[in-house]
């Protein structure tokens, strides 16, 4: 759980610049950006329920736009293409996680940095 925490406090801190509890306190949903009707599960054991779980499927979004939005992809094929390419080389769980750490620690140092100069 805490690797989805994690992921999509990245993932939000990127498109939208802010931190995933400001997120959730701003009514955000965990979105599948390829919904989970498109995937046949059967069991939770499933290659394709990974898939359909997997971080890089994952997003916060606005409560509103993603009820608006239901069990469909918006967008148009264009869109798609995109979408394909960002599932495509989105970094592994691993390198997500690290990323995190790296901007924690670069933060923590910036952070020690001012305290002493202050």
């Amino acid at each position: 759980m805490w690797k989805l925490r994690k992921y999509l406090d990245l993932e939000i801190k990127h498109r939208e610049g802010i931190s995933l509890r400001l997120a959730l306190e701003r009514d955000y949903h965990v979105d599948h950006i390829l919904p989970m009707s498109s995937f046949n599960v059967e069991e939770c054991g499933d290659p394709i329920f990974r898939e359909c779980w997997a971080l890089k499927n994952l997003r916060a979004i606005p409560a509103e736009e993603n009820l608006a939005k239901g069990a469909t992809i918006v967008g148009n094929s264009a869109d798609m293409l995109i979408v394909d390419d960002v599932l495509d080389h989105a970094p592994s769980t691993e390198e997500s996680v690290r990323m995190i750490e790296e901007d924690e620690e670069q933060a923590l140092i910036g952070e020690l940095n001012e305290r002493s100069l202050g």
